[in-house]
């Protein structure tokens, strides 16, 4: 009787130290890694990780990886260019880009970035639809009918 040799299917967690499970597996690059932790404590770990500001910043590069296509250094590049503040109106970001409140901005006919802003101006692009005339009849409105508080003036309710 042969007897072999190597780890067993089924072995102890390293963390938690629970028995009878299969190790879990990550794919990379087409290779099968299995680790020596159950399902519930690797996800635990990368709830941990994603709730650093390491991780935040590592899942909001992929994303823009996966949608944008553009790299880490691409992405800090936009903010060093930007001076950390938004292109339209200059508010600035305390936090430099680990805060989702400066995003990227692009076309979404051609998926061209164009450039950093806050989520106000941001949300206010896409409101209008990337319209410029229809953006620039908004800002004359604006213009010709002054403040809002100049119009409630005369209110008496």
């Amino acid at each position: 009787m042969t007897r072999k040799i190597g780890r067993p299917a089924t072995e102890n967690c390293r963390k938690c130290g629970a028995r009878d499970w299969r190790p879990s597996q990550r794919i990379v690059k087409e290779r099968v890694y299995k680790t020596r932790y159950c399902w519930p404590c690797v996800k635990t770990k990368h709830a941990r990780y994603r709730g650093t500001e390491q991780g935040r910043l590592s899942l909001r590069i992929y994303a823009l990886k996966a949608t944008l296509g553009i790299s880490r250094e691409e992405y800090l590049e936009l903010f060093r260019k930007a001076s950390y503040r938004c292109e339209i109106c200059g508010g600035q970001n305390e936090k430099q880009p680990r805060s989702r409140s400066l995003s990227v901005d692009h076309d979404h006919k051609t998926g061209k970035v164009r450039g950093i802003l806050c989520h106000a101006c941001n949300s206010g692009l896409g409101y209008f639809e990337d319209n410029s005339p229809r953006l620039r009849k908004a800002a004359e409105y604006l213009q010709a009918r002054g403040p809002l508080t100049d119009m409630l003036a005369g209110y008496n309710g």
